[in-house]
């Protein structure tokens, strides 16, 4: 068995578990299909900046008759909300101790109802499970091989 078998088959376990809605939209994990996307909204920009020079618009405000002025527009619309973002966000910023004395995380927990891991211990925890998994599925597969035990 290779690794890309095994992939696959590991891909195939967690499709399974996911909900319906989510495994149409699978197709947009890989790269592939993002690179695709970007490049259908690439060519549909191009068409629509093309067809601002061909098609005849009914301009109702002064500049509206202009190609190109919705992008114009809709660029500086969205740089104003940035701008104005970045304002908003001094206006409201508190330090990071202003909820602190009724924070969760100011709360003094008893160490010996704790039950602390290192990050390690709990790398080495799920290597072990994933490993039995693998040979639990191994065994399984040369049980159903049809040999005689």
């Amino acid at each position: 068995m290779t690794m890309s078998d095994k992939t696959s088959q590991q891909n195939d376990a967690e499709n399974r578990q996911l909900p319906q809605l989510a495994k149409r939209f699978l197709w947009a994990d890989s790269t592939d299909a993002v690179e695709r996307v970007i490049l259908g909204l690439g060519i549909l920009c191009l068409v629509l900046f093309v067809l601002d020079f061909i098609v005849h618009r009914h301009a109702y405000a002064p500049g509206e008759g202009l190609p190109g002025f919705y992008a114009v527009v809709g660029f500086g619309a969205f740089t104003l909300i940035v701008l104005g973002a970045k304002q908003l966000r001094k206006l409201i910023l508190r330090n990071e101790q202003y909820y602190s004395p009724y924070s969760v995380d100011a709360e003094e927990y008893p160490q010996q109802g704790l039950d602390t891991q290192s990050h390690t211990e709990l790398l080495e925890q799920a290597a072990q499970q994933a490993d039995g998994v693998n040979n639990a599925s191994t065994r399984a597969s040369n049980d159903d091989s049809g040999k005689p035990s």
